[in-house]
């Protein structure tokens, strides 16, 4: 599910408020799924 939301565009930090986990907790999750993170403070092109 976290994996799915940041790919249609959702924050790390909005996702961590929405599974009501830590900002970590979603990042590690995110990069174990193998998500291509964005750069911060933007979206990715």
């Amino acid at each position: 599910m976290a994996g799915m939301l940041y790919q249609h565009g959702q924050s790390i930090m909005a996702i961590a408020t929405r599974l009501d986990t830590s900002y970590n907790n979603v990042r590690q999750r995110l990069v174990k799924e193998g998500v291509q993170l964005r750069l911060r403070g933007g979206s990715y092109r």
